[in-house]
């Protein structure tokens, strides 16, 4: 069996998917097309690699958990989930998915609509949110080094 850690992916199901925030759902940059992770996938099915981290972001994440287990939960408590908000509010009458296909007449494909910030690593977007980004990091690796001291 083969794991392949794939990166925030420009899929529909920000389009519709049921969320209790008044801003719109996004994938957490750097987002990557589809057809990114597809590709992955593939070559990872055909080659027999027992697992394939996709993205230069991705890579520094695993690398980060691995060194300090408990980071990415402290980072994420902390404040991941702002990347996953736009400030686009969501209008009331938003269709989602969470009883029925959102999609039952129409065929949306795999393309989300994040298109303009689909770039992976260098999308300005995400470029420009590195230093905040770093910020977080840096009070996770605190408040994981602060749990680790109470329980020992």
């Amino acid at each position: 069996m083969s794991m392949v850690h794939l990166p925030a992916v420009n899929t529909p199901q920000f389009d519709w998917c049921q969320t209790i925030f008044e801003d719109h759902p996004q994938p957490a940059p750097p987002i990557y097309q589809p057809e990114v992770a597809a590709k992955f996938i593939l070559e990872v099915a055909l080659d027999g690699r027992r697992d394939k981290i996709v993205g230069s972001w991705n890579k520094i994440l695993v690398a980060a958990s691995k060194l300090a287990p408990g980071l990415g939960n402290q980072y994420a408590a902390i404040g991941a989930w702002e990347s996953q908000l736009t400030a686009q509010h969501i209008r009331p009458d938003r269709a989602n998915n969470l009883y029925e296909p959102a999609d039952v007449d129409t065929d949306h494909g795999a393309h989300g609509e994040f298109d303009h910030d689909a770039r992976g690593f260098f999308t300005p977007s995400f470029l420009a949110s590195l230093p905040k980004t770093a910020i977080t990091f840096c009070r996770a690796a605190r408040s994981t080094i602060e749990e680790r001291r109470r329980r020992h």
